[in-house]
């Protein structure tokens, strides 16, 4: 819907009100750091193409900033002086339709310090959990994460952001995402690496945190479990021929289980428990967040997919050993297609990996 010359002019003077009042500062809060990974154990000659450019990555530097009058959108994007920060672009490429398309405003409260740590992805499980999560454990370090307002587009209400920023107990609200929040003070960071990679102590300063919160001590003498995540309830990336997949799994001791039966909480006990985690391409892989050091992680993908893999990546960040197994996609092309599981080769893997613990 364009927007009518009412909203043009009201959005033309509120941005010359504001000009001349606004600036932001912006300071280095991690340097670039280089990391190199540990190679997936079953990697094979051929298939090192679809790796390589992840074993020597260099993570680019990361800022916290300071704003006077900053706009937001939905997205995550900041707006000083009618120009995007740089340090605020998460990927996401329509921030100028954000804001040019819409002059409905909702003001935070000019008293607080508004913090907004979300990025253009922050809905998914993934993305919280390994994007945003991992700047309230450097806040929590800092021994600042209580002195902002936390604000957040409205249609992150999900069950699992609202746990999370419950357990941590912060102050949070949330704005409409239909309209750009104004916000008289503005503080965020900018992304801690980039999309699909990690900045191991982060993410390993996240695992100690959920595993500190909902695990205890009793729980460090119970026999390590083999567990299988099922996607069988999503609507894509699912096994085609889980059946004989599970029955193999079975003569092995395996455990299979859908998360969408667990709580966050049991979800978290059930990780911590676990010796080997084995699952398809998607969010049940998060879940590694919660493993000891040491657990084996082993990932049903997409053949020649060289792009997704941000599940090698977080095994790595979190000491971990990754093995995969290169599976056909029914559909070619298509990302979120089901995929069809070499079963003999499959059974190969998983005899190989439980001879190890």
């Amino acid at each position: 819907m364009f927007p009518t010359l009412k909203k043009k002019l009201k959005f033309i003077f509120f941005l010359l009100k504001t000009y001349c009042f606004t600036k932001s500062v912006v300071s280095q809060i991690f340097a670039e750091e280089v990391i190199i990974r540990k190679r997936p154990i079953n990697i094979t000659n051929d298939d090192l193409i679809l790796f390589k450019h992840e074993f020597n990555k260099i993570i680019q530097p990361c800022y916290e900033v300071c704003c006077k009058n900053a706009l937001i959108t939905k997205k995550g994007h900041f707006f000083c002086n009618n120009t995007l920060i740089p340090e605020s672009n998460s990927g996401e490429e329509n921030y100028f339709a954000d804001l040019y398309w819409n002059f409905e405003f909702e003001y935070a409260p000019n008293e607080r310090i508004i913090c907004c740590l979300f990025t253009a992805w922050s809905e998914n499980y993934y993305h919280w959990f390994c994007d945003v999560l991992p700047k309230f454990m450097y806040l929590k370090q800092k021994g600042t994460l209580y002195n902002y307002l936390y604000y957040f587009p409205d249609f992150l209400q999900k069950t699992f952001v609202l746990e999370t920023l419950k357990l941590l107990g912060v102050t949070y609200a949330f704005f409409d995402y239909t309209k750009l929040l104004f916000a008289k003070n503005l503080y965020y960071i900018s992304l801690t690496a980039d999309i699909g990679s990690f900045r191991p102590s982060l993410q390993q300063l996240t695992r100690s945190f959920f595993i500190n919160s909902f695990c205890s001590a009793k729980q460090e003498h119970i026999s390590p479990k083999k567990i299988y995540i099922s996607r069988k309830k999503t609507v894509c990336r699912r096994i085609s021929n889980e059946v004989e997949i599970e029955t193999i799994l079975a003569v092995f001791g395996f455990e299979c289980y859908t998360f969408e039966d667990l709580s966050f909480g049991d979800q978290v006990q059930l990780m911590y428990q676990t010796k080997i985690l084995i699952s398809n391409h998607g969010a049940g892989l998060t879940n590694m967040l919660f493993l000891k050091e040491g657990s084996i992680v082993f990932e049903l993908r997409q053949e020649n997919d060289a792009l997704n893999n941000c599940y090698f990546s977080l095994a790595d960040a979190l000491q971990c050993n990754y093995y995969y197994l290169l599976c056909k996609p029914q559909t070619i092309n298509d990302y979120n297609s089901d995929i069809i599981v070499d079963v003999n080769h499959f059974k190969k893997i998983v005899k190989e990996i439980t001879m190890t613990i």
